[in-house]
């Protein structure tokens, strides 16, 4: 997150065609935000990691932005990452 703590969008752009890793801040540090993370590249994979003890929408598991997923928008309510919208 900014140093003001104000929603982030990220555009990911690589011309390798080798998955990223993208790692998320901690859950309780980025309330009443958004983070949006948009695969405008070639990137076959992009990977959203939490912080240890932390999940997506319940999961433990990264969760992927590939294939007919482009672009994924979260929340968090300071305990776990909600998935707002994917696209």
């Amino acid at each position: 997150m900014g140093p003001d703590l104000k929603s982030v969008a990220y555009l990911v752009s690589s011309t390798r065609r080798d998955p990223i890793a993208l790692s998320l801040p901690a859950a309780a540090t980025a309330t009443s935000r958004f983070i949006t993370v948009t695969n405008i590249g070639s990137a076959r994979r992009i990977t959203l990691v939490t912080q240890a003890g932390e999940t997506i929408d319940r999961d433990t598991a990264p969760f992927a932005i590939e294939g007919q997923i482009k672009s994924v928008t979260l929340a968090t309510d300071g305990v776990e990452w909600i998935v707002v919208s994917v696209r």
